[in-house]
């Protein structure tokens, strides 16, 4: 009889923490997503990759075809930048904002100083995302399995690039010596 006793209670004794531990859960979930979220911007029709500036954020809209900057401080937009098609991602090199425009095959290179559009390039087919390696930009362009790679210092969109793929497709990821 005691050992039935003594198992009734532990029986008791997990159920009534078990019990506890979900009444106190939605209150704990609901006091973190309180302390987490500071505020939601709106910022225009299907937005999809961000970039900053360090005292701006850029905003790609994917439906509404322009990219978005806002004030980081406050959320406040300063401009609204057309620019067709569907932009995609965008990536800052310290000086610009790089945005991929996927059904146009391009990317559209933005002084941020003062929102100028300042080149549009050709690259592969269908580019999705896009990164600054301290000299550069690479653009991943998903349906001619390639990359492409954009000097950053260059506003000619003539002066462009150079794409590679390997043979089976693959990205190949070169160094220089």
């Amino acid at each position: 009889m005691k050992t039935t006793r003594r198992i009734s209670r532990r029986i008791v004794l997990s159920l009534h923490v078990f019990v506890r531990m979900f009444v106190a859960l939605p209150m704990l979930i609901q006091s973190a997503a309180a302390n987490q979220l500071i505020e939601n911007f709106p910022v225009g029709d299907g937005p999809c990759g961000m970039a900053s500036d360090g005292a701006n954020i850029w905003v790609a809209n994917f439906d509404g075809g322009n990219v978005m900057k806002l004030r980081a401080s406050d959320g406040v937009i300063l401009d609204t930048i057309g620019l067709g098609g569907s932009p995609f991602w965008a990536t800052y090199d310290g000086d610009n904002v790089w945005v991929t425009v996927r059904d146009a095959d391009r990317v559209v290179k933005i002084r941020a100083s003062d929102d100028t559009v300042l080149g549009k390039f050709r690259v592969g087919s269908w580019p999705e995302k896009l990164v600054f390696d301290g000299a550069n930009i690479w653009v991943a362009n998903s349906q001619s399995a390639s990359v492409t790679e954009l000097r950053a210092s260059v506003d000619n969109p003539d002066a462009t690039i150079r794409p590679f793929r390997d043979y089976d497709d693959a990205v190949r990821w070169l160094t220089a010596s």
